[in-house]
């Protein structure tokens, strides 16, 4: 192949040598450029490079001027994002040494911290966190590296961003805050431990709460806990009362629950989206 390479190809050569961890490739694509004057960029190649692990040829690339805080867009906006969402910890301590930015903002996780925080790549959360990454920067799906993390119910990436000091009370983009977001995926032992760090047991987002989300989705053991800490049960909200929302999804165990704490059975608000909840079609906005 090397015997054909000719200045049209030779940067789709570099780029499948960088996938693929030919490093030797690589040094005679890039040795030939500089034979015969070609323009080779060298930041997709290092960006395939660095979202496989390829430690060596990343720094290869980075030798011959590839840049370490290059922006792609699409799912990972950095290098690093791409990195640390893998677990790749070589290569994310490669990127940092060579001045990679810790709290770049973009793509699909927003931040390299939420990326790993949502993977559950402890290691490189350390890392980032010990080069001064942003804990509640907002941003990118999830909308915090907390949430990114109690999506996937990662529970020791939640103990080691609230021991770094997460805010536990931030309000994402979409999701409202930890203490819903785990409420509403049933995550019981998450749930006990923001409470236990001050998580707002009645925080509004959207029209809803906590125990909204928890009666629900039918979490009968979640709601019990976040009563039994305070939560007010007959809050009413855009799309009504927890009872009205374990009704509607006839979660009977908990309108029984709900019931024996005081709940006012009342009628749902008449909104747009009352009318999909009625039908039960409706989960909960932008949750998925």
């Amino acid at each position: 192949m090397c015997g054909q390479l000719v200045e049209s190809n030779a940067q789709d050569a570099l780029c499948v040598a960088a996938y693929f961890n030919h490093e030797k490739i690589i040094k005679i694509i890039l040795d030939k450029a500089v034979i015969m004057g070609w323009h080779i960029d060298p930041n997709d190649g290092f960006y395939c490079a660095s979202n496989n692990g390829h430690i060596a040829v990343a720094q290869l690339l980075l030798d011959n001027g590839a840049d370490v805080n290059v922006r792609r867009g699409g799912l990972y906006e950095t290098a690093l994002q791409s990195a640390s969402s893998k677990g790749h910890i070589t290569i994310a301590q490669l990127l940092i040494d060579h001045g990679a930015e810790v709290n770049t903002r973009g793509g699909y996780f927003g931040t390299a911290l939420q990326a790993a925080s949502y993977t559950g790549c402890t290691e490189v959360i350390q890392l980032l966190l010990n080069h001064r990454a942003d804990l509640n920067t907002k941003g990118g799906y999830y909308g915090t590296a907390l949430q990114a993390a109690l999506r996937m119910g990662h529970m020791e990436v939640v103990q080691l961003l609230i021991g770094h000091g997460a805010d536990v009370n931030e309000k994402g983009d979409f999701y409202g805050t930890a203490l819903h977001f785990a409420s509403f995926w049933g995550y019981v032992a998450v749930v006990q431990l923001l409470l236990e760090h001050g998580a707002d047991v009645n925080q509004d987002a959207g029209g809803i709460t906590p125990l909204w989300n928890a009666s629900f989705k039918g979490h009968q053991q979640i709601v019990e806990l976040l009563i039994e800490n305070g939560a007010t049960v007959n809050t009413q909200g855009y799309y009504g009362n927890a009872f009205q929302a374990a009704s509607i999804s006839q979660q009977n165990s908990v309108v029984t629950l709900l019931l024996e704490h005081g709940a006012q059975p009342v009628s749902l608000p008449e909104r747009p989206r009352s009318v999909g909840l009625r039908s039960n079609m409706l989960s909960l906005p932008k949750l998925r």
